[in-house]
């Protein structure tokens, strides 16, 4: 096997898909210029026009002892490496290092504007990935809000059905927050005063209390506030309802009108609740 042979094996073994490339190159202009060595390579390369510039660039003298030095190297490491294996990129470095030792101080200067430029590029490219992901990001939340705001479920209210029945359904799309029924007493004296307030027990029916109207239908959708939802319950079923939550403590709170959440979508509550650590509501 023949000195080129041996040296791509090796490069192939390796990975270094460059090495190979470079042997390739030399193997190429070998056969196109002779097996000529030195001045007698400069000089045929004279003849066919080259100029000592374009020898220069050719960089065949670099890049064969690069990759001598380099598989001299490795071959000697062999045994070592078993127990010290070095990593694709370590071993990509070192021949880079390799092939600079060999480089004249311009052929170094124009490889290494040539590496700052790919750098660059590839830092950019980088840099437009994440933020095509981001965009991504946004886009797909904006999404998943808009799905969230559009969605509602329709509720039959009945006598016998029970607070808790009500409570598990709404829970079920909103973990974080939790509707307490009350007395009509007890909401208009929470909205004229604030304050703590008790809710009626959540096994208590529907027939049992005052205030229902009878059999009905509500729609709960994920854009309505908690104002929408409180006049929406009173208008058709003639129950007083609160929407209410568990804070980071699990300390049980009712939104308000005072609430900058009173008039706010209870998709994106039920979500900020999430997002700040809440407890999930409970319907005990």
């Amino acid at each position: 096997m023949g000195l080129f042979d041996s040296l791509k094996k090796k490069a192939k073994q390796f990975g270094l898909d460059e090495a190979v490339d470079a042997l390739d190159a030399i193997d190429s202009v070998k056969k196109t210029l002779g097996d000529l060595k030195g001045d007698g390579l400069k000089k045929k390369a004279r003849e066919l026009g080259l100029s000592s510039e374009a020898l220069e660039d050719l960089g065949l003298d670099d890049i064969t002892s690069t990759v001598k030095s380099f598989f001299s190297k490795q071959t000697q490491s062999e045994t070592e490496a078993e127990e010290h294996r070095e990593s694709d990129e370590d071993v990509r470095r070192r021949f880079e290092q390799e092939r600079l030792r060999h480089m004249s101080p311009e052929a170094r200067r124009r490889y290494m504007q040539v590496r700052r430029s790919q750098a660059e590029v590839a830092e950019r490219e980088e840099a437009e990935q994440a933020r095509r992901a981001e965009e991504a990001e946004r886009e797909e939340a904006g999404n998943e809000r808009r799905r969230g705001l559009k969605q509602s479920f329709t509720y039959e209210l009945s006598d016998s059905g029970t607070i808790r029945d009500l409570q598990e359904a709404f829970t079920e799309d909103y973990p974080y927050l939790r509707i307490g029924v009350y007395m009509v007493k007890t909401g208009q004296g929470a909205d004229r005063d604030g304050g703590k307030i008790s809710s009626i027990d959540s096994d208590t029916a529907f027939g049992d209390i005052r205030s229902f109207k009878g059999e009905c239908e509500v729609e709960i959708c994920g854009g309505d506030s908690p104002k929408d939802l409180e006049a929406h319950f009173r208008k058709v079923s003639g129950l007083v309802i609160k929407i209410c939550y568990n804070d980071e403590d699990n300390h049980r709170y009712y939104i308000s009108k005072d609430s900058d959440w009173y008039t706010e979508p209870i998709y994106d509550i039920n979500c900020a609740f999430r997002d700040q650590g809440y407890e999930k509501a409970d319907i005990s």
